[in-house]
């Protein structure tokens, strides 16, 4: 989701607000505004696609795929050399089924969903940014479905929220930057991690990674952008004055991930 702090008179005196111009619409997080549903791929000619994939309707949104001998990194499609011409020697016909095996391995990975193989899915899913304790962040709040916060109900991380989810978005290029800015990697990082907030007043609330913002829009990284009623918890009573944050909150990963809430999940 984009800021929630867009009213220009906010930027003034709301300390989320970054100094920087507002994005374009451009902005990676307007992906989330140009999803299209599918029932199957046949809907999906118009959308974007890289050099050497194909249309693919994933989980009900258009998107692409690598062609065959081609594995998904960086948002492009890099050649695998599966194939490689075969030879008469049973070495070099062992080496080259290993080698389509593991090129197989590197292209489904591409696509198949991200699942953990260790207790602790910070470990397991590569994730290197935001470990430890956050320190001096500021908790604003967005809604999720809503033109003053950029948002359609339709999660950044590929599923559909509503204001009672209990989740946040944090940054998006620190999430992208630790993903070798390839955003479905970073999505399979992040999405569904599992956080606990503090508030400088003891208040604490166990929330998930739902979302990302854009970082034109905040002061430090470590920010967090609350989903509507899971800050009023924060918060210790009602608002809905966007100048209204919670300075020098405190918030870390436990090293868990949602099933309902990470990369594609069932949401809401």
């Amino acid at each position: 989701m984009l800021a929630s702090l867009l009213v220009p008179v906010l930027a003034l005196t709301a300390p989320l607000v970054a100094f920087a111009a507002p994005v374009s619409p451009a902005s990676p997080l307007e992906e989330r505004a140009v999803y299209k549903y599918c029932a199957d791929v046949s809907v999906c000619g118009e959308s974007k696609i890289v050099e050497n994939s194909h249309h693919w309707c994933h989980r009900n949104i258009c998107d692409w795929a690598c062609n065959d001998g081609y594995y998904r990194k960086d948002n492009k499609c890099w050649w695998s050399g599966s194939s490689s011409s075969s030879s008469t020697s049973s070495g070099s016909t062992s080496s080259s089924s290993s080698s389509s095996s593991s090129s197989s391995s590197s292209s489904s990975s591409s696509t198949a969903e991200f699942v953990p193989t260790q207790e602790n899915v910070l470990a397991a899913s590569g994730v290197t940014k935001f470990t430890g304790t956050n320190t001096g962040a500021i908790a604003s709040w967005f809604k999720t479905n809503s033109a003053q916060d950029s948002t359609n109900g339709h999660s950044w991380c590929y599923f559909g929220y509503n204001d009672n989810t209990p989740g946040i978005a944090i940054s998006l290029n620190t999430m992208m930057s630790d993903a070798n800015w390839d955003a479905t990697v970073a999505r399979q990082k992040y999405c569904g991690l599992e956080v606990v907030v503090t508030t400088p007043q003891g208040r604490s609330e166990t929330l998930y990674v739902t979302d990302a913002f854009d970082d034109a829009w905040v002061r430090t990284p470590t920010s967090i952008d609350v989903v509507f009623n899971a800050f009023q918890k924060l918060w210790g009573g009602f608002t809905d004055n966007k100048n209204d944050v919670i300075q020098n909150v405190e918030w870390k990963f436990t090293g868990r991930r949602s099933e309902q809430y990470k990369y594609g999940g069932a949401g809401y």
